[in-house]
């Protein structure tokens, strides 16, 4: 009796061995996101969350929720039409503050937060429609109703 009991032991260890744990699914999420850096901020938020004990949460990796997110690590370049990646959004304004250095937060209805590194004042206000492209060198560029433009960097 005490063999077969030994035996069963040994082959459900051995089979829970064999069973890869589950990918959480915010990493397999962000493995399919395109572009290099954008993937890599990705992994860094999940992975420090799942290391927090939290779920990573956040908006999921869409090609729109990681449009802009940039980690602290530099990725290789890639020619900026990389395979379907998404090269411009649009979103309307639903808020603005201030960064730590005084400049621009503008807060968009899709839930990003873009801080504007270059420009003059922007002209806009709440519920205007702003077209955010890819810009040269990892750069984007916020073009507003009035038809001014600014560098901005995604915060949030």
């Amino acid at each position: 009796m005490k063999f077969h009991w030994l035996v069963s032991l040994a082959l459900a260890t051995t089979a829970a061995a064999d069973t890869p744990p589950p990918v959480p699914p915010e990493l397999l999420n962000c493995a399919a996101i395109g572009r290099n850096n954008e993937r890599l901020a990705c992994f860094d938020r999940a992975v420090a969350a799942l290391a927090a004990g939290k779920p990573a949460g956040g908006p999921a990796a869409t090609p729109e929720a990681t449009f802009g997110m940039l980690s602290s690590t530099p990725a290789p370049t890639r020619p900026a039409d990389s395979g379907g990646d998404l090269q411009s959004l649009q979103s309307t304004v639903k808020a603005f503050g201030r960064a730590d250095d005084g400049s621009l937060l503008i807060k968009l209805e899709n839930g990003q937060a873009w801080k504007q590194i270059s420009g003059t004042d922007p002209l806009l206000r709440k519920g205007d429609t702003v077209t955010i492209n890819r810009a040269a060198l990892g750069s984007f560029q916020m073009i507003m109703p009035s038809g001014r433009s600014a560098k901005v960097r995604r915060v949030d």
